[in-house]
């Protein structure tokens, strides 16, 4: 079970690092695109900004957007 448990815990860690790196590369790029004088030639070769999707479930999300979360349950009775 703890060999379960770690092999669980490092696929979320390595899924974190990987958006992390994502959100990265995005303002790397976005200062590229903003800061003189990149920005010339980005603007000349027509690069433009990107968007980068965060993936979050749709509970993580409306947590997110009301500010709480009050669905916490320690011991789950059936």
């Amino acid at each position: 079970m703890n060999n379960l448990q770690n092999i669980i815990i490092g696929s979320r860690d390595s899924w974190t690092m990987r958006q992390k790196e994502l959100l990265d590369l995005k303002r790397e790029h976005d200062n590229l695109i903003d800061v003189f004088p990149s920005s010339v030639v980005c603007g000349i070769l027509g690069r433009e900004k990107i968007d980068v999707t965060i993936v979050v479930s749709l509970k993580a999300e409306q947590d997110f957007k009301s500010g709480s979360d009050n669905d916490i349950k320690l011991f789950d009775k059936n």
